[in-house]
This record gives C-alpha cells, structure tokens and sequence, in this order.
C-alpha cells in the first residue's frame, strides 16, 4: 500500500510495530491496555515501562538462579571426582561468579561461627577463668573475652574473605603466570570457588561440633582440610593453567610455606599472650 508520497505505509514488524521482539510486544500491549481502561499515555508508559522492568527483572532472576544451582552441581562434581579431567570438563570462565560464591561460604561461616560463639560461650568463660587465676590477666585472657562479641566474628569474618581470596585464588594464579603458566583467570577462580566454598563451611560446622570438647581432633581435621586444598589447587593448576606437575608442586609450595609460617605466628602469638600481664 502506497501513500501520496508513493512510500510504503504497510505495518512494519519493528519493536514498536505488530512484531518485534518479546519484551517490546509486553510492553505495547500493557500500554494498548491502559489506554483501553482509560488511563493518560504518561499513565500507560509507565504502567509498560514497569512490565518491560518486571520482564528484565525475572528473566536475570531465572539466570542467577540456573547459575547458582550449576555451581552447587559442579562443586559435587570436584569434591566426588576432582581429577585435572573433571576441572577441564567445567570449562567456565566466570570470575564474578567465582568470587560471589567465596563471599556466600564465608557468610554462612560467620553465621556458624556466631553459633559456636554462643554454644561455647559457658566453656570459655570457664576457661578464661581457669587462666586468669594460674596467669593473672592477660592478652588471651582478653582475647576470649572478645571472642564472644559478634561484632569481632564479623571482623575477622571480612578479613578471612581477603585471607581466601589472596592464598587460594590470587596467589597460587600469580606464581602460576610467573612459571608459564596461560592466562585464565576466571576459569581459575571459577574452579578454586567450586571447593574452598564448601570445604569453608565444612570446617566452620568441625568448629560448631567438635572445637569446645574435642579441641585435638578438630585441630587435625581443620589441617587436613588445609591439605584437601592445597591438592585441589594443585590439580587446577595443571588443568586450567597447563602447567606440570613439578611447576604445580612449587607454586603450591609457596602458599603451603606462607600457612605454616601464619600458623607458628598465631601459635607465637597466642603463648605470649597467655603469659604476657
């Protein structure tokens, strides 16, 4: 059809026409709606701008949730079989993701730890009690004291996500840059997050459980943890970073050095406290 100016005036299938795509059809037909039930045109865009947000809005609902669940999948997947052939079938470089997924494990430790820090709180406070009459006061001494404050949970809480994200990601992807290794961050990050998340509220839950009666065993299983890690990103550096077992083993070696050095700080630190008035 032909209009004076000899120009095709047939209804086109752009977004603002009959066609178009999904979200602007919403949006034409809640405003076609309002408009039919009487409401102004600055009523009827807003009322379809607002369907075209609830769209969007549910649609990145949908996406977050189907994403979230394939992390909980591939995390099962490495803790049942985690072989450099498991980490190489995941194949997802997501480095947000990644970090969103460390950030939720360390969130339900805190909330965990302040769990422990209540149930425990009648044998510490015995504790610091026993301590206080062979030593007197001391730093320990009040460093239990402040333990059960949940504003100190939360503190070392924050600085226990930087502690993660610096020895298990950071470090272990720089020194594997240093030895040739390819870059593939987010591919890293994705896989280390798959199990230092879990591994991090499983040790929180040995906390809850075992720390106050059986200090020992908790402590040997805490470390055992440590040493899952470690292998784990052993495993991952050869699988994402193509690197050789030998070149893995030394980049691991770096940050299982640096642990053992923080461990005998803390124990150093901790043994002056007690005998320190």
């Amino acid at each position: 059809m032909l209009n004076d100016a000899g120009k095709d005036c047939r209804p086109t299938m752009r977004a603002g026409g009959l066609g178009g795509t999904r979200r602007a059809r919403t949006a034409v037909a809640a405003k076609a709606f309002f408009r039919f039930v009487g409401w102004s045109s600055h009523q009827a865009a807003n009322a379809s701008r607002w369907a075209a947000v609830r769209e969007v809005t549910i649609k990145q609902y949908t996406e977050d949730h189907i994403m979230f669940k394939q992390l909980l999948q591939n995390s099962l997947a490495i803790l049942r079989r985690p072989t450099i052939k498991t980490f190489q079938e995941i194949n997802i470089d997501n480095w947000r993701w990644a970090f969103v997924y460390l950030a939720i494990g360390q969130v339900v430790a805190i909330l965990i730890g302040m769990i422990t820090n209540i149930l425990q709180a009648p044998a510490r406070e015995q504790q610091r009690l026993e301590l206080m009459q062979r030593f007197g006061q001391s730093g320990f001494t009040a460093l239990l004291s402040n333990i059960q404050n949940p504003l100190f949970t939360v503190v070392t809480g924050f600085f226990g996500i930087l502690l993660v994200a610096f020895l298990w990601v950071f470090l272990p992807y720089w020194l594997g840059l240093a030895f040739g290794g390819s870059k593939s961050f987010g591919s890293f990050a994705y896989n280390n997050s798959l199990f230092i998340t879990p591994l991090t509220i499983l040790d929180s839950l040995l906390a809850l459980t075992l720390s106050g009666l059986l200090g020992g065993l908790f402590l040997f299983l805490s470390l055992s943890l440590d040493a899952i890690r470690f292998y784990f990103v052993y495993v991952n550096l050869q699988a994402t970073m193509s690197l050789s077992k030998g070149k893995s083993a030394i980049v691991i070696l770096i940050p299982v050095i640096l642990a053992v050095v923080l461990f005998c700080g803390l124990i150093v630190f901790f043994s002056m406290a007690m005998v320190s008035r």
